[in-house]
């Protein structure tokens, strides 16, 4: 006969100066990580995670807290995710404290997810999928510049266009279905590109645009059709740098992006392209500039 007592709180699976990350164990836990979704959404109670769900989840899946070094018990961070058969993960929440969006905390979680899902050896984890935004440039950069995942699968309003909830009110809440495959060299590139600073050798905006045929341009904060584009097999698709300003203060054009980026995913995707990374460059007049580069692969 078995008895399990009540959890107690796990040891670090990654330190250093400023953050530590753990395995959620306790409700106390799961409790903190819910005021962290609550303030980085701005859900109200019914869009939250239920606790006991997460709890529960925390048993068999991957459910992980990031701390500061000076209150170990409030979360700053979080990743929640569920085992998919046979051999994936799928990373179904991540996100950090608005105090803490911007330090690094967000990679430091996926580092740590990527180790835990690599010595998983019954069944063997080759991939961790997850959906995102392919309009928020943060969330973009995170994930293809610095992470090196891809994207092949685009998912129209995934959650529905619900008014004045959170973050998502009034906007259609289209989501790439991202996968990371975590024991690639392409994944294991980027990596090694974030932590020797490599990933900050920003090219410049004319080095791109002359390398690589461009569908658009952005002006103005607008999208642009490019008359003189012609398919190759890579091309880029110029994003808008400021989108979270867009969606919080101009929905119609926020609404106009959203539509014309479907279009572009769903055509290429449809024919076998992937978005294969996201760029971040610089003009001569110190503008930035951001780029999804598409590939057939």
């Amino acid at each position: 006969m078995m008895i399990q007592f009540e959890a107690q709180q796990d040891p670090f699976l990654m330190e250093n100066d400023t953050i530590a990350i753990r395995r959620v164990r306790t409700m106390e836990e799961v409790r903190s990580i819910t005021e962290v979704i609550r303030r980085a959404w701005d859900l109200t109670d019914l869009e939250n995670v239920a606790t006991f769900e997460m709890k529960a989840v925390s048993d068999f899946g991957t459910v992980l807290m990031a701390t500061s070094k000076e209150d170990p018990k409030t979360a700053i961070g979080f990743i929640y995710a569920f085992p998919m058969f046979p051999d994936k993960n799928y990373s179904h929440m991540m996100g950090i404290d608005p105090k803490w969006q911007g330090k690094n905390v967000g990679f430091e979680l996926k580092m740590v997810h990527r180790n835990l899902a690599i010595n998983h050896t019954n069944p063997k984890i080759n991939e961790i999928v997850w959906t995102v935004d392919p309009l928020l440039p943060n969330n973009a950069w995170l994930n293809f510049g610095k992470l090196g995942v891809i994207c092949d699968t685009y998912k129209i309003n995934y959650y529905g266009m619900p008014e004045g909830v959170g973050i998502y009110g009034g906007v259609p809440t289209d989501r790439f279905l991202v996968k990371w495959q975590i024991r690639t060299e392409k994944v294991e590139k980027a990596i090694q590109n974030v932590r020797n600073g490599s990933y900050k050798n920003y090219p410049s905006y004319e080095e791109l645009v002359d390398r690589y045929p461009t569908f658009n341009f952005v002006r103005n904060d607008k999208f642009m059709p490019n008359d003189t584009f012609e398919e190759d097999t890579e091309f880029l698709v110029e994003m808008p740098t400021n989108y979270q300003k867009i969606r919080e203060t101009e929905t119609k054009l926020a609404i106009d992006w959203r539509i014309r980026f479907r279009e572009i995913c769903i055509e290429y995707f449809q024919r076998g392209w992937v978005a294969y990374n996201y760029i971040r460059s610089l003009d001569q007049d110190k503008k930035w500039h951001n780029f999804y580069l598409f590939k057939k692969i």
